[in-house]
């Protein structure tokens, strides 16, 4: 299904490169492009690195033709030794020296408080505000229905409620009148299944966690951090 709908190997190439970025962050991820060429270039024995990873790449990535900076994990540990071989490259640059260390020591830097960013968007994702007021407020083993995913939700049946999820086709106002719920979630990371102002819900909770580092990083995981909105059905 990925593959019929792709818009072309290039423009999936492109796709993969920005997904690899986002994994590693952009500095890290240009010295280990750098380290790989050097390695390339002076047969060093880190570039048989290359071919785990040019495998790992070909015959899962592009074959299937679905990428996502989660999948470009596993290229991370290969390409943090190819970072260190850049690193070590250019250190040996003599009458470069000081103008090369500094720049090492940012890209270390950054990709610390990167790392560090991501950590924090997981540790305080808004679906876990919005699981802490369900805990508080709802009733045990109340009836919480939604139109998004349970991915994009808090945990229910973890704390003993009952989900219930009105998928598509059916029309989403339409599932939710007939689950009778006492309460309804809708989530930002799946904005589309519930649009329609004139829903008459009324809004109880809204949580989204604190963006942490997020002023000077994005988001990487666009599924992290979502908007959590608890509704009550309309009164009478």
């Amino acid at each position: 299904g990925q593959r019929e709908t792709s818009r072309g190997l290039a423009h999936f190439l492109g796709e993969m490169r920005e997904d690899a970025f986002a994994a590693l962050g952009v500095p890290l991820a240009l010295l280990a492009l750098a380290g790989a060429a050097v390695a390339l270039v002076r047969r060093e024995r880190a570039a048989w690195l290359l071919v785990p990873a040019f495998s790992y790449v070909v015959f899962s990535i592009v074959l299937s033709r679905f990428s996502a900076p989660r999948f470009a994990i596993p290229l991370v540990p290969i390409l943090a030794v190819l970072a260190g071989v850049g690193a070590a490259a250019a250190l040996r640059l003599r009458p470069m020296r000081w103008a090369t260390a500094p720049v090492l020591l940012f890209c270390l830097g950054h990709g610390f408080l990167y790392a560090v960013h991501g950590d924090l968007l997981f540790l305080d994702d808004g679906r876990f505000r919005a699981e802490a007021w369900l805990v508080e407020n709802a009733p045990e083993g109340a009836r919480i229905a939604s139109c998004s995913p349970a991915v994009d939700l808090p945990r229910l049946d973890f704390h003993g409620f009952e989900p219930i999820y009105v998928e598509r086709p059916v029309d989403c106002l339409a599932g939710l009148a007939a689950a009778a719920p006492e309460y309804v979630l809708t989530s930002s990371a799946s904005p589309g299944v519930f649009r329609r102002a004139d829903h008459g819900y009324r809004e109880v909770f809204r949580g989204r966690g604190t963006r942490n580092l997020s002023r000077w990083f994005d988001s990487p995981f666009s599924w992290l951090n979502p908007e959590v909105r608890v509704l009550a059905p309309p009164e009478g």
